[in-house]
């Protein structure tokens, strides 16, 4: 469970894009754009309960560089968690022909 209620009105819950060479966050990869998820106060969030919505990501690069693309939620670390380490989700980029 995650209580989502903020210390402040103004504490937001936000997911952060990055590109990556390989399917591990770490210090090389290139932050993508994000967005804030919403506003405290959020609630509480059970135990496989999820939130779901829609952003774009976009990055000014080279896309053949980047093999994946990253999304991590709380990536400020915002939410006291009992398992901080399963917040990213990692998907292969494909190439498209046109």
């Amino acid at each position: 469970a995650a209580n989502m209620d903020g210390k402040t009105v103004n504490w937001n819950l936000a997911i952060q894009a990055y590109l990556s060479t390989d399917a591990n966050l770490d210090n090389s990869d290139k932050p993508a754009g994000g967005t804030v998820l919403g506003a405290s106060p959020l609630g509480y969030l059970d135990p496989e309960e999820e939130l779901s919505g829609n952003f774009g990501c976009g990055f000014d690069s080279d896309i053949s560089q980047y093999t994946y693309l990253l999304l991590k939620v709380d990536h400020s670390n915002m939410v006291s968690e009992s398992n901080e380490d399963n917040n990213v989700f990692a998907c292969k980029l494909e190439s498209v022909e046109e």
